[in-house]
């Protein structure tokens, strides 16, 4: 429809533009002609007035010599005096007049004849012709040509024999009506082609403008009815691309990743074709946030995802599973020595220094590699056997690879070291518990904290939950953890009631292991029961992936009757089911920091935050921001209705005696 309009409104332009030049043509021919026609009767009038008078007499000159043409007996005269005179008839004084007035005016007027007397008179082939049309009876004969390659207009009249022209032609045998001969001009037509070209451009600029406003209007007229369907189209189609590929480097994650790995098993087994997954981690990445900061950690692991692209095939996948860690898999890969060059090349690769912002980078990086001639069943089997060689690799001092096989007892003693630090920290009560300010946008209140876990090791020193909780999940210390931070957090929260601050609300992230626990609900009682806190001040945060799995509907409801509230964390980095998210006690969405980050400068963030917004509260759920860091993003979340936020913006997750203290500067 919108093609058809813009189609229209060209056809109707053009039109117009070209009628419009056709005019303005047509108009440029008709003022030449007029000034021809004008400079013919000026002619034709001063012709008629110097027969009338039989001639002048004028001293002869080098211009105006006798006419040697001229047969009358009083030619050539003196006067009394002695003065020399010669006499001018009529056909020699218009002649005389006309190349005078072309040499003043650039308009040339001739008098000729098909029976010349004077060969200076001589008819070109063009006048030949007119005359010859007027001998038929013509009146008028004009052309525009160009002659001299310049363009003139051309214009001739017949003239008649009257009465007066016989005392000079009538022995060339002409009688009183014939026609004797004609006038033709020649109008130079250059200075009103430079008029039309004037003309045609402000025409052709005018009609421009208008077909620029035109297409405007249309074009803004359609925005409107498509605008918000573009919008919703491209934030679903973003809200499905960060299901399966990264946000930073564009590669496929890890959830695309796995289904590429199944595949490959399944061929495997059909056909034979072997494979390898290489499992590749950054070496001392984490020094690199630290001291350079994100913004260079991001920008490095743009370019290194730019050379690992390198060092594969086209038939290869490479994923971005998190963090600093990659993976690769290798179709058709029949030998072990295919999989360890390609080890090697990778490893030559990333030796190169990188500069980014003046600052010289060398990394390394250390790769397991699981092959599949050990016969896998699973696609999560290969990613634990590749991980595993990639931890083995990294005890063997970096910047090395290592093939998995079943004797790999170093990694499992570093695994059990690990597991048996995570036990020792629980016991002494190594970790501690921070929360972070839970802000309402409407009113700038304290509504609540979310609790986080801080690990300080003794000879390691802080340790990234991003680092241990993994290793908790897979070895069942979560449970232990977990239930360890969800007790310490619902009796700080209910010490804070105590204290007068009876509203606020407590968030517990749950994972996935935890969550599916088969002692969950009575976990929660406990914690409930013994800090003796009301359990609708109680919010337990899952991620998009438990939410949307089936199993957990009947458990989500058991929470909701206990007056519980749920909330999903990180909403739009995973792959929700709206089906079963309409189906679910949910209470608040989360928007995932990777989001709010942007929406000041990426036109898709917003329209994606915004699309959250509107479909949690049509849903009847709040919504909070997470990882809100200056006021233009507090401002644009505030002005679309979303509910509560978080983030340094406000302050970042701090011990229990900070919280109190902020609760007082906020004049809770």
């Amino acid at each position: 429809y919108t093609a058809a309009l813009f189609i229209a409104w060209i056809i109707i332009v053009v039109t117009s533009l070209a009628w419009n030049v056709f005019h303005e043509k047509q108009n440029t021919r008709e003022l030449a002609l007029m000034e021809a026609r004008i400079h013919f009767n000026k002619d034709l009038a001063f012709r008629s007035w110097a027969a009338m008078n039989g001639g002048v007499y004028v001293p002869p000159t080098q211009k105006t010599p006798p006419n040697p043409y001229l047969y009358v007996a009083e030619r050539d005269i003196k006067t009394t005096s002695g003065q020399a005179l010669t006499l001018i008839n009529p056909a020699y004084m218009l002649r005389q007049v006309m190349t005078y007035y072309s040499e003043l005016y650039g308009v040339k007027g001739r008098l000729t004849s098909l029976k010349v007397l004077n060969p200076v008179n001589e008819p070109d082939a063009w006048e030949r012709s007119a005359l010859q049309d007027f001998e038929r009876g013509q009146k008028e004969v004009v052309d525009f040509i160009k002659t001299e390659g310049e363009p003139r207009l051309r214009l001739m009249r017949p003239l008649f024999t009257e009465k007066e022209c016989l005392q000079c032609h009538a022995f060339q045998g002409y009688r009183e009506g014939d026609v004797r001969g004609g006038i033709s001009v020649t109008v130079p037509l250059r200075p009103y082609l430079a008029i039309e070209q004037k003309v045609i451009m402000g025409v052709a600029l005018s009609h421009g403008i208008f077909w620029l406003l035109g297409m405007l209007a249309i074009g803004l007229a359609s925005n409107r009815i498509e605008k918000r369907v573009r919008e919703r189209n491209m934030a679903q189609e973003q809200l499905e691309h960060q299901a399966f590929y990264d946000k930073l480097t564009k590669l496929p994650n890890r959830t695309l990743f796995i289904q590429h790995v199944k595949e490959e098993i399944i061929r495997s087994k059909d056909m034979g074709n072997q494979f390898a997954v290489l499992f590749l981690d950054l070496d001392r990445f984490k020094n690199i946030n630290d001291s350079l900061g994100h913004v260079i950690g991001d920008k490095l692991l743009v370019i290194m995802s730019e050379r690992l692209k390198d060092c594969i095939r086209p038939d290869d996948v490479i994923a971005r599973f998190g963090g600093d860690e990659f993976a690769i898999l290798l179709r058709n890969c029949k030998e072990v020595s295919g999989a360890t060059r390609s080890a090697e090349r990778i490893q030559k690769k990333i030796s190169v220094p990188f500069r980014l912002d003046k600052h010289e980078i060398f990394l390394s990086v250390s790769i397991g590699i699981a092959l599949s001639e050990t016969g896998y069943e699973s696609e999560e089997d290969v990613l634990r056997d590749a991980d595993t060689a990639m931890y083995r690799a990294k005890a063997r001092g970096r910047a090395c690879y290592e093939l998995f096989d079943v004797h790999m007892y170093t990694a499992a003693i570093n695994l059990l070291q690990l597991e048996a630090d995570l036990r020792r920290a629980v016991e002494n009560k190594d970790f501690q518990v921070y929360y972070q300010p839970i802000i309402s946008l409407h009113d700038d209140r304290i509504l609540g904290a979310e609790a986080v876990i801080r690990w300080t090791h003794p000879q390691r020193g802080p340790i990234s939950p991003m680092e241990f909780i993994p290793l908790a999940e897979e070895t069942g210390l979560i449970s232990e953890i977990g239930g360890w931070i969800l007790r310490t957090a619902c009796a700080q929260n209910r010490a804070w009631h105590g204290a007068g601050y009876e509203h606020l609300l407590i968030k517990v992230n749950f994972s996935a292991c935890q969550f599916y626990h088969e002692d969950i609900l009575e976990l929660i009682r406990k914690a409930l029961r013994e800090s003796n806190m009301n359990a609708q001040f109680l919010d337990i945060e899952i991620t998009e992936g438990v939410a949307a799995a089936d199993k957990s509907i009947a458990l989500f409801r058991e929470l909701s009757n206990l007056g519980i509230k749920i909330s999903i964390d990180d909403f739009g980095t995973g792959y929700s089911s709206l089906g079963s998210l309409n189906r679910l006690p949910v209470n608040t969405i989360k928007i995932d920091r990777s989001f709010v980050r942007d929406i000041a400068v990426d036109h898709h963030a917003g329209a994606i935050v915004k699309t959250i917004i509107s479909m949690a509260h049509n849903l009847s759920m709040k919504v909070l921001a997470e990882g809100v860091e200056n006021e233009q993003q507090r401002l644009f979340l505030k002005s679309h209705g979303c509910d509560e936020a978080q983030g340094f913006l406000f302050s970042p997750p701090v011990p229990d005696i900070e919280f109190s203290r902020l609760l007082v500067r906020w004049g809770q």
